[in-house]
């Protein structure tokens, strides 16, 4: 997640990681993967980036994790 913010400005290590385990406690709890609105949120607030940079990155990463998953599946008899 930090190399794609990168892309927009610097992001440290701690912020990506504080905001993606508030995500996940995020997503145990609210419903509709709400959690990835708590993590655009909170980097964005923190880093000063915009929240559609953000929220778009969130929505690659799980684009990257479908296109795994198919992939994976299509493979695995």
């Amino acid at each position: 997640m930090a190399i794609l913010l990168n892309a927009e400005g610097v992001v440290s290590i701690g912020s990506a990681f504080w905001a993606t385990a508030a995500g996940y406690l995020g997503n145990n709890f609210l419903p509709a993967r709400a959690g990835e609105l708590v993590r655009t949120f909170m980097i964005a607030s923190r880093e000063g980036l915009a929240n559609a940079y953000v929220l778009a990155t969130a929505v690659s990463e799980r684009v990257a994790d479908a296109v795994a998953l198919v992939t994976v599946a299509a493979v695995v008899p």
